[in-house]
């Protein structure tokens, strides 16, 4: 049988072994494939932190839109039915007034003065203008007497103002509504400059 230990014996000539005069080669393409081989492994781990990246910032995002929609949940759960009537109300008032300015051939001071003397509790509606008679009727609706009373020293002190009368006012559910007529100076309905 053959020895297959031959690496360790010498051999008749010189006796050295066979491996001291060899020496390995480095060659171009082995050098080539080690860089393709780190730089797939490069490649490989890169790929496992970006995906473990993109893992906890998916974890971070579900938190963060549980929480948020737990708060929407409790800030609708805390409006009440009465103030988003209440907002419908005044949407659609908003949109009959933009209806109105659209359809507004000259300008005039009549929104200029509502928007400065109206106050911030009261909502103006059903808006009646009488040119001839230099007056206009408003129903304005207030949630107290308190305001009313503001709401009449804003209309006073309007420099367009001559005269303040109101009707009997009716509780809904809305607040307290009142019929204002005022008697204007003729300059309201002018155009504004």
């Amino acid at each position: 049988m053959a020895d297959l230990n031959f690496l360790g014996k010498s051999d008749a000539v010189g006796g050295e072994t066979l491996l001291q005069g060899v020496r390995p080669s480095i060659s171009a393409s082995g050098i080539v494939s080690a860089f393709f081989s780190f730089v797939s492994v490069g490649f490989f781990v890169g790929s496992i932190i970006l995906m473990g990246g993109l893992f906890l910032f998916y974890r971070y995002q579900s938190t963060a839109l549980s929480d948020l929609q737990a708060q929407q949940k409790a800030i609708e759960d805390d409006l009440r039915p009465e103030l988003v009537n209440r907002l419908v109300f005044v949407d659609s008032l908003l949109s009959q007034v933009k209806t109105l300015l659209r359809s507004h051939v000259y300008t005039s001071n009549i929104f200029v003065f509502l928007e400065n003397t109206v106050h911030s509790n009261a909502v103006v509606g059903n808006v009646t203008l009488a040119v001839d008679a230099s007056k206009f009727d408003v129903i304005v609706t207030v949630p107290s007497y308190n305001v009313f009373a503001e709401q009449v020293r804003l209309f006073e002190s309007s420099p367009f103002v001559e005269r303040i009368s109101f009707g009997s006012p009716q509780i809904g559910d809305r607040g307290i509504a009142f019929n204002v007529t005022l008697a204007v100076k003729p300059a309201i309905f002018q155009k504004s400059q």
